[in-house]
């Protein structure tokens, strides 16, 4: 399990990214599903606690972009 900015923890540890990435996304039906990735700096914060980038990485071209493509490919 990785660990997110402020009091919400990243919960994932599948042994697979994409599995990861599919779990950032709310799961139909369930209560208090929501979307986690409400940002370019959730995804930022995602990318650096799935371990895809060293922690520190300056991820400044990330941006709307990249969230709206990170998305799609979850779908």
């Amino acid at each position: 399990m990785a660990a997110g900015r402020g009091a919400y923890v990243w919960r994932f540890d599948s042994g697979r990214i994409c599995l990861d990435l599919v779990a950032t996304g709310p799961a139909g039906g369930t209560p208090r599903a929501r979307e986690q990735l409400e940002g370019p700096g959730r995804l930022a914060d995602w990318l650096t606690a799935a371990r895809l980038v060293p922690p520190g990485t300056a991820l400044d071209a990330l941006d709307a972009t990249w969230l709206t493509r990170f998305r799609e490919l979850r779908a």
